[in-house]
């Protein structure tokens, strides 16, 4: 294959980041769709001039848009999965590039095999990657937005000075529910511990992660209390009336306060939360984060 070929179709694959940093801007369908046209139409263009110093360059440049098309989205979808990806700009070189790359050797290779009749599939390919490319754009925007939302969320959460854990409570499903703030500083986040998710009123426990815990910071046992509170060594447990209704566990200046917010059949009993308080272990805060 002569190099020619490739060279040609990545120099004017490279004429699409601009379309593709214009469409990662754009909040519209008609946006994507002026875009895609613009940035066919500019390879279009070049192809057809080219073809006065290299046959079957329009053929080229075509299936190369749509070898671009296919990697960058691609790229786009890999970039939202590995997290904090970066502005508009540099996200359009960062997958470009690539794609660029990619889509010139695949577009090369195709036309040399095809000959003569490379025209035809060039028009089918962008015809039918153009369609689906505009149509999946929507959802690899939507991956980086929030990407970019979750990254903002744990650098914000990094700030804090609050310490990331996760207790696992058996049998019971776990989401994030929350942060809290005092003065635009995050003072804490909360989980959602229930029974069955999926019912419309699930028996549940809420379990918030602070450091500046207002009430039951000590296991007070004077007759003046409101609770009763029992110490069992590594946590312990507030109850009124006989019914357990908080526990709580410390570690390292963080305080864990789980409450029955929603008693019901399912739930475990205070001691077996509190084992789970007592045993929770750091985790990362993309891992508390990608509960929501």
């Amino acid at each position: 294959m002569s190099p020619v070929h490739p060279v040609t179709a990545f120099l004017a694959s490279l004429l699409l980041i601009l379309p593709t940093y214009g469409a990662l801007g754009t909040t519209s369908n008609g946006g994507l769709w002026a875009w895609f046209a613009g940035g066919v139409a500019a390879v279009a263009l070049l192809g057809a001039l080219l073809r006065l110093f290299l046959p079957r360059a329009l053929a080229l440049v075509l299936l190369a848009t749509s070898g671009y098309l296919v990697v960058a989205l691609a790229g786009l979808f890999a970039v939202a999965a590995a997290g904090d990806p970066p502005g508009d700009a540099v996200l359009a070189l960062l997958v470009g590039i690539p794609a660029a790359a990619v889509g010139s050797l695949l577009a090369a290779a195709l036309t040399e095999h095809l000959g003569a009749d490379a025209m035809a599939p060039a028009v089918i390919a962008i015809v039918l990657v153009g369609l689906t490319g505009v149509s999946v754009a929507p959802a690899a925007g939507d991956a980086i937005t929030d990407a970019r939302d979750r990254a903002a969320e744990v650098a914000d959460l990094e700030a804090s000075g609050l310490t990331p854990y996760l207790p696992e409570i058996a049998d019971l499903d776990v989401r994030r529910s929350g942060t809290s703030r005092k003065d635009d500083r995050v003072v804490g986040y909360s989980y959602r511990y229930e029974v069955d998710p999926d019912a419309p009123a699930s028996a549940a426990i809420v379990l918030d992660v602070s450091t500046e815990l207002a009430m039951y910071r000590d296991c007070d046992t004077s007759t003046r209390a409101i609770y009763q509170c029992r110490d069992e060594g590594g946590y312990y447990v507030l109850s009124q009336n006989g019914e357990d209704q908080y526990v709580v566990a410390e570690h390292g200046g963080s305080y864990l306060l789980a409450w029955y917010v929603e008693p019901g059949e399912g739930l475990p009993d205070a001691d077996v939360v509190g084992r789970a308080l007592a045993d929770a272990e750091q985790v990362e805060w993309s891992d508390v984060v990608g509960l929501d």
